[in-house]
């Protein structure tokens, strides 16, 4: 009879914990975790940093409002790196129309990195001065190297992958 009821509590806490996990991975903060393209997510960042709830809240739609134009810089930056590879892959010297193709991929690149610093100054400014400081530590250092565009952006590496394949 002991047994019985063992097994019963051991799998009524089973379940429970299996609904609790599966119900925070379904909540919105676990979509802006998966989706931070590389930064830091804004779970790990509130805890990180010790956000109020104001803060985390202001951050968040920051984050939310940044989102699609991000997006868009990256298929930018995307589409100049398969203008730049498909002009070199025809040409044998340096040409005015692939010179002008490499200022147009500078330029994207530019525009991006522009647009990304005002974003986290932006969201810097939603925090405390130790807080901004910290926050800026970690992100600067990834937002200047462009390490997440190319081939390290989540939608970079998709567009390229679906026009590799598609020419094959």
């Amino acid at each position: 009879m002991k047994r019985g009821v063992l097994f019963i509590l051991v799998a009524m806490l089973a379940g429970v914990t299996a609904f609790f996990v599966m119900k925070r991975q379904q909540e919105p903060e676990a979509d802006h975790l998966a989706s931070g393209h590389g930064i830091p997510g804004l779970l790990w960042l509130r805890s990180e940093l010790k956000l109020s709830e104001d803060q985390f809240a202001k951050v968040r739609a920051l984050h939310d409002a940044y989102q699609p134009k991000c997006e868009q810089m990256c298929e930018r930056i995307a589409a100049s790196h398969q203008r730049v590879e498909g002009i070199s892959a025809k040409v044998k010297e340096l040409t005015p129309e692939l010179s002008a193709a490499l200022k147009e991929h500078a330029d994207v690149h530019l525009d991006c990195q522009r647009a990304m610093l005002g974003h986290l100054f932006e969201t810097a400014a939603a925090m405390e001065p130790v807080q901004a400081r910290r926050y800026l530590d970690l992100v600067l250092p990834y937002a200047t190297d462009f390490a997440h565009s190319e081939g390290g952006c989540p939608l970079c590496r998709a567009n390229a992958q679906s026009s590799s394949d598609g020419s094959k």
